[in-house]
């Protein structure tokens, strides 16, 4: 953690190492994605960007139930893995709770279509003073998700329509 003087009292936001650190837990599904959200507090907030399908607005129970959770099921295992593509230069860091990090999703197909889902993202972070994170704004490839996970919701709602028209109990 990085120590600033702001009016005789010390900060302690997160240096680029700290980041890195965290965001390293995103690519170990499901284990270190729950360990990521385990350090965000119930009200931060989590913002997709754009007009698509998976934009909008968030708190942190709603994101992980409306978002990342229902997201997660479309892929094939080992699930999501994200990594940062160039390490700690994936980290743009202003030393006063701000962040920019670089990610992208890798080895990602999902379950029914098989179809690639190598994603690339920027989270825009914002962490307090104590170096908890507060809010998160993603951007993304807005064009490629909803391609690919529109299409797999499809493929996947159209085999439980078709297995509960033949009977089969799911």
């Amino acid at each position: 953690m990085q120590r600033m003087d702001d009016s005789s009292e010390f900060n302690w936001y997160p240096t680029a190492q700290d980041i890195h650190r965290l965001f390293l837990h995103l690519r170990d599904y499901p284990t270190g994605h729950d360990q990521f959200f385990l350090e965000a507090p119930e009200d931060s907030t989590w913002h997709i960007t754009g007009q698509h399908p998976f934009s909008g607005s968030w708190t942190k129970a709603a994101f992980l139930a409306e978002i990342w959770g229902s997201n997660s099921t479309l892929i094939a295992a080992p699930g999501p893995c994200f990594n940062m593509p160039r390490g700690l230069d994936s980290i743009v860091c202003d030393g006063r709770g701000r962040a920019a990090v670089e990610l992208r999703s890798v080895h990602t197909t999902t379950k029914d279509l098989g179809l690639t889902y190598d994603q690339e993202y920027s989270w825009h972070c914002e962490f307090d003073a104590s170096g908890t994170l507060r809010a998160v704004r993603i951007y993304l490839d807005s064009i490629h998700a909803e391609k690919v996970l529109v299409a797999e919701r499809e493929a996947q709602k159209a085999r439980r329509d078709s297995m509960v028209s033949s009977g089969v109990k799911i």
